[in-house]
């Protein structure tokens, strides 16, 4: 059920809020069993709630202080536009972090340009070939502030000797 009237509790969190994490906070707890997204499994919509969301979220945020960022660190992710994408940048807003995209597909040379130019500490790559993209953009030395690279799928790190390729969860 959407959200409607004079009176919507989105509108008058946002208006309460002091960042959007904030606005994240009040919104879960307000709505927390209520649906944030839904997604399609084995043919049927299944719903994710605001507090199964932000539980995903604070996991994230809790593996990037673990892993040694403060606020106003930039992390980097690179995928499509799913739910986890949403996870991400929500725990990274919840960590202090300013999060930002890198448009999936784009070449090692544009990938290098975001990262090294926006000094990036932490990537999170949705699949294999962004992680290969990424491995190539920060060859030698071509990104010097970032510190790791994280897969959306933890099995990506098997096997792979660049230190920085890593679960922080």
């Amino acid at each position: 059920m959407l959200d409607t009237g004079p009176h919507r509790p989105a509108d008058y969190l946002a208006s309460q809020a002091s960042s959007l994490a904030d606005m994240f906070t009040r919104r879960v707890a307000h709505s927390a069993d209520r649906a944030a997204w839904f997604t399609k499994q084995a043919g049927a919509w299944t719903p994710t709630t605001w507090r199964q969301f932000s539980a995903e979220a604070q996991r994230v945020a809790a593996g990037l202080v673990r892993a040694g960022l403060e606020p106003g660190d930039r992390v980097a992710i690179l995928g499509p536009t799913q739910p986890m994408w949403a996870v991400l940048d929500m725990g990274a807003q919840l960590a202090g972090c300013v999060s930002l995209g890198v448009y999936p597909k784009q070449s090692p040379d544009q990938v290098r340009y975001v990262l090294a130019h926006s000094a990036a500490k932490v990537v999170f790559v949705a699949d294999a070939v962004e992680l290969a993209t990424v491995l190539d953009a920060a060859s030698e030395g071509a990104c010097p502030d970032l510190e790791a690279i994280v897969p959306w799928d933890p099995a990506l790190c098997d096997g792979l000797k660049d230190p920085r390729v890593r679960d922080i969860a």
